[in-house]
């Protein structure tokens, strides 16, 4: 896939399972602008760190990774058409999948260990309108995993979102519609990996503490890992075993070695 590129700075990018394209950019006076297809939106707000995701074709949500107590950090934007709603969904976002009509946001440990309601959670449920349709802790009790800093989530294209806590680091299969998750012990080896993409079936991670920049591909029941490229960006699972990956300047989708793309 082509890089895409403009002479703004990229902010973020999404790819939809529907294949819809999502930015956000950044102007030389710091002002943010979504763009889909061939149409711009500018924001009326600024922050220094934003992240990008697509609701569906001309709808985008843009997040605020910080902010304070109870103040709006998601902001629903039209594209085209302006912004439409913005409601809080916590501090301290480590990332925000959209996964059966839902939104699901994960926290790091500022958010975990906070004064808010959210981010003690480990990862909270919202509707796209905002409101919180349940938490992690709160819904699983003592049979819930811990989550005290969630380094890397992905979905599976479905209505299935899997996260990879600090601190004994399993991978952890979330159903948000049933509200069910399965949990799998990985190797040793994976541990605190920052990125991770499945097709529900196989995983690939990426820089475990043991491999920093590896990709490393698992399946559960195998009892080796085998090496899937390398990568010294950052990089953020998409479903179905590819991982975006950005810059400044534009974006590209990476399909890991010895998988099918």
């Amino acid at each position: 896939m082509a890089t895409v590129q403009s002479p703004s700075e990229l902010a973020d990018a999404d790819i939809a399972v529907s294949g819809e394209h999502t930015q956000l950019r950044r102007g030389p006076g710091g002002q943010l602008a979504v763009i889909q297809e061939h149409h711009a939106e500018s924001l009326p707000v600024e922050f220094p760190f934003a992240k990008v995701r697509t609701l569906r074709p001309g709808l985008a949500l843009v997040v605020a990774p910080r902010c304070e107590h109870g103040q709006p950090n998601a902001y629903v934007v039209a594209v085209p058409g302006g912004l439409l709603r913005a409601f809080h969904i916590g501090d301290a976002v480590q990332d925000v999948l959209v996964c059966g009509g839902l939104l699901v946001v994960t926290y790091f440990d500022e958010g975990v260990f906070g004064s808010g309601t959210l981010g003690p959670e480990g990862l909270a449920v919202f509707d796209l309108e905002g409101h919180l349709q349940w938490g992690y802790r709160t819904q699983f009790g003592s049979a819930g995993v811990d989550i005290s800093d969630c380094y890397c989530a992905c979905t599976d294209g479905a209505q299935r979102v899997w996260f990879h806590p600090y601190t004994k680091f399993p991978v952890v299969e979330l159903d948000v519609a049933t509200r069910r998750q399965r949990v799998l012990q990985v190797p040793k080896f994976l541990r605190g990996s920052t990125g991770l993409t499945t097709d529900g079936r196989v995983f690939v991670f990426h820089s475990p503490n043991a491999a920093k920049s590896e990709l490393v591909r698992w399946a559960p029941g195998e009892a080796h890992a085998m090496p899937a490229g390398r990568e010294t960006s950052h990089l953020r699972g998409l479903w179905g075993l590819r991982f975006l990956r950005m810059a400044a300047t534009g974006y590209d989708v990476i399909v890991p070695s010895g998988v099918a793309a």
